[in-house]
């Protein structure tokens, strides 16, 4: 189906519900996730419009295997014109793309950039779906299109490194040396004591 427009108002957290969410954070670092849904649901039963327990809900259930009450939650999130937006649409397309339908996800993707385009104030959240479309688009090794989502991730938010890091990897894999290189050099000045330190350097 197609991704609704986010049309509505999330409600901020009171500090109890946020010192609840939090417990479910932690409770989903240690892998007791039946745990961490409990505090997500304590705090939508109290504030149905809170996105961040939405989110986080939607995090516990995908990762307990729960893909289906996972993309329900989400898609349920994604209809918030709230900073959690994006990452409801990266985890739709991720739950779509981990039953083996890239292509689908690909298209989720491409709705949710439309959206954001489209809805004035959404532009922010630009950077963010095109990266992970890359992601998507790297996995079925489709580098050109990878390379222009990419880019497009760059010149949306030049300070987000993952993009930087990605580019540098597609354009090192298809011989194109020279951008790889810069790409790499750019990772490293926003990342400079990371995981992908190292990897950049090399």
């Amino acid at each position: 189906q197609s991704l609704p427009k986010p049309t509505l108002a999330p409600r901020e957290d009171t500090p109890a519900q946020r010192e609840t969410i939090g417990e479910g954070i932690r409770k989903h670092d240690l892998k007791q996730y039946d745990e961490a849904i409990k505090r997500y649901e304590q705090v939508l039963a109290e504030n149905p419009d809170s996105t961040l327990a939405m989110y986080e809900l939607a995090m516990s259930l995908e990762t307990k295997g729960e893909k289906q009450k996972a993309l329900e939650t989400a898609l349920r999130g994604s209809k918030y014109n709230s900073s959690e937006l994006p990452l409801f649409y990266m985890t739709i397309a991720n739950i779509v793309d981990d039953l083996g339908k890239p292509d689908e996800a690909i298209r989720i993707y491409k709705d949710a950039l439309s959206i954001l385009n489209s809805e004035k104030g959404l532009g922010r959240h630009l950077a963010s779906v095109h990266y992970n479309m890359g992601v998507t688009l790297v996995r079925q090794k489709k580098y050109p299109e990878a390379r222009a989502t990419l880019k497009k991730a760059v010149e949306n938010n030049f300070a987000y490194s993952s993009p930087h890091f990605l580019l540098a990897l597609v354009y090192n894999g298809t011989k194109y040396k020279v951008p790889a290189f810069m790409a790499a050099a750019r990772s490293l000045t926003l990342e400079m004591n990371t995981a992908r330190t190292e990897p950049a350097a090399a």
